[in-house]
């Protein structure tokens, strides 16, 4: 029976970007649930977005834009899925999917202030976010230009 082939530099590469957006997301799953947490303000929860918020831009500025996909059982990058087996992963999928958001597009040039905005509004209860017309109208209404959540309707976000 041959060796199995040795694992190639794509395939590498790969992995360990699948390692980074795991990390990443676990980071946003803890920064969310801080929200339901910790009071506004609180020295704790500013410390766990600012942690979160390194990583999420020095993603952005490494990817420029990055596009994952929502599903009901896992996040993916270009068809590949992100941290299958991590908890804190699957949490988020499910909490963000509840609230029927089904892409998670970061952009180059996220702020803190946005970010923080996106995290309040995936933390909401998905009946609210429902009534209030979506995660997209939510991030929309609150300025939140370089986070999209779904489809954006690029004349709202323009006014």
């Amino acid at each position: 029976m041959p060796a199995p082939a040795p694992a190639t530099n794509a395939s590498q590469v790969d992995r360990r970007l699948l390692s980074a957006l795991e990390n990443l997301l676990a980071e946003i799953h803890k920064a969310v649930r801080a929200v339901s947490f910790y009071p506004q303000g609180h020295p704790m929860l500013v410390r766990m977005h600012q942690s979160a918020f390194a990583l999420v831009a020095k993603a952005a500025r490494h990817f420029g834009e990055l596009e994952l996909e929502i599903g009901r059982r896992h996040v993916s990058y270009k068809g590949s899925p992100i941290g299958p087996q991590s908890e804190a992963v699957q949490s988020l999928c499910q909490q963000l999917f509840k609230r029927r958001m089904k892409k998670f597009i970061l952009m180059d040039g996220v702020t803190i202030g946005e970010f923080t905005r996106f995290l309040a509004a995936a933390a909401l209860d998905a009946e609210e976010v429902y009534l209030r017309g979506g995660i997209d109208t939510i991030l929309i209404e609150g300025g939140v230009r370089h986070i999209w959540a779904n489809q954006v309707d690029f004349e709202r976000l323009r006014r």
